[in-house]
């Protein structure tokens, strides 16, 4: 299979919600309206992403994902494999909604709370207090960016 992908995509460990775009209910209490699941959305980028989940799909059936800090987008299944899902986003997902999702990333907010509150660029510095043991407090300067690997955190000194 040859990859067509077009964009950098970016690691990510992302709590999603997916509404599949067609639902076969088999019974009344599933045809209460729409059904909401959730995943895990491993890796993103501008024109889709990849995920794991619980949930049965089929190529090409169109889906609505709740991309984190974007809100709903409507994509379609192109492949599936392993226990993974991959997806295309009908409508690309601009710079600024993919550094807004990859920055919702639980493991970088467990790291620096209240830090992507305060990222409003791609390239962009700030200070940033982190207690320590015993009640001390450190203040550091960092710089955050978006690549490839998805959102770095550095010192000012690498920069």
């Amino acid at each position: 299979m040859s990859d067509r992908r077009h964009d950098e995509r970016i690691e990510v460990h992302l709590s999603a919600r997916l509404r599949p775009g067609i639902c076969i209910a088999l019974d009344m209490e599933g045809a209460k309206g729409d059904i909401i699941q959730h995943v895990t959305v491993t890796d993103l980028s501008g024109g889709g992403f990849s995920m794991l989940g619980n949930t049965t799909l089929f190529l090409g059936s169109p889906v609505m994902v709740e991309v984190p800090l974007v809100g709903w987008r409507e994509a379609h299944v192109m492949w599936m494999a392993e226990g993974r899902i991959g997806c295309q986003f009908a409508e690309p997902l601009s710079a600024q909604e993919l550094e807004d999702a990859v920055a919702s990333d639980g493991d970088f907010n467990e790291l620096f709370p209240g830090l992507v509150a305060q990222m409003t660029t791609r390239f962009d510095t700030t200070l940033t207090s982190m207690p320590l043991a015993g009640g001390a407090v450190i203040e550091l300067e960092l710089a955050v960016r978006l690549s490839e690997r998805g959102v770095e955190v550095l010192s000012v000194d690498q920069i």
